[in-house]
């Protein structure tokens, strides 16, 4: 069975979590909550300058409190902090490639040239 694909606007506090950039508490059934959910937390993985992603958590018997908010919170902005890094260090190492590689054509071009006037 394949997977169900989930699109932001399918729900409310998708929108809230990926387009507000808001951590979301719902408590109502979704598709994409697991059956027997009391409460879940959407988090969104706050990366520059929308969300990379988000992280769902989910709890059957006691709500939520104060504390367990703050640190899903916290623990979202800190992952959207090394994704982005990530990627950005990923984005440098191709660009990298790329100019170490151009230099390397170049310098192959000029000594196709240097022996083309040679001969």
């Amino acid at each position: 069975m394949a997977p169900e694909i989930i699109w932001e606007n399918d729900h409310s506090a998708l929108v809230g979590a990926l387009r507000e950039r808001r951590l979301v508490r719902a408590s109502e059934a979704a598709p994409w909550i697991p059956a027997g959910t009391r409460e879940a937390l959407i988090v969104p993985l706050r990366g520059d300058p929308r969300p990379l992603g988000i992280v769902v958590l989910a709890r059957a018997e006691a709500p939520y409190g104060l504390d367990d908010i703050e640190m899903a919170d916290v623990v979202g902005t800190f992952i959207g902090r090394v994704v982005a890094m990530a990627a950005s260090r990923s984005a440098v190492s191709r660009r990298e490639a790329y100019a170490a590689r151009s230099a390397s054509d170049v310098d192959r071009e000029e000594e196709l040239a240097e022996s083309r006037e040679r001969n």
